[in-house]
């Protein structure tokens, strides 16, 4: 029973990007670089960006009445909205948030963190995610893959 509910409920990006921000603010007091207060400009930025492709890309889910869930079937292949600029612009914004956080703390000899938090997601998402959409949608998925880029 453990394993189901840690898989299905704690192995989801939102828990891995809260890890990997834990991470990056450990660092901070011993990586941090002085580069004045334009960081928390650039970090706020960098975050706000994020909210409005959280925001679009949710309201798409809610609209379709589809799954945002990792690990659960969607019922329909989006491709309106934002998801016609990238096929994972809520990846992309977990990424710009965690690149704000590390911005926000001026580590920027942590950003080595934000390669493994890409190449996490890529690995435990995203080719989950795609191979269960061209197996759901295969002609519909083949000429989104076509048309939209899979980041931007």
């Amino acid at each position: 029973m453990a394993p189901k509910f840690i898989s299905r409920w704690l192995d989801i990006p939102p828990i891995w990007l809260l890890g990997h921000i834990v991470v990056v603010a450990w660092f901070a007091p011993f990586v941090s670089v002085d580069w004045g207060f334009a960081h928390e400009v650039i970090a706020c930025v960098f975050w706000g960006v994020a909210a409005v492709l959280i925001a679009a890309a949710a309201f798409e889910f809610f609209r379709f009445k589809t799954t945002v869930h990792p690990h659960n079937k969607p019922r329909f292949l989006i491709k309106t909205g934002v998801f016609r600029q990238s096929r994972n612009p809520i990846y992309l914004a977990d990424l710009l948030v965690l690149l704000g956080v590390v911005i926000w703390f001026k580590a920027l000899f942590a950003l080595p963190v934000l390669v493994v938090f890409f190449w996490i997601v890529q690995t435990r998402f995203i080719a989950c995610e795609e191979q269960r959409l061209s197996q759901l949608f295969p002609d519909d998925w083949r000429d989104y893959c076509e048309r939209v880029r899979r980041w931007v």
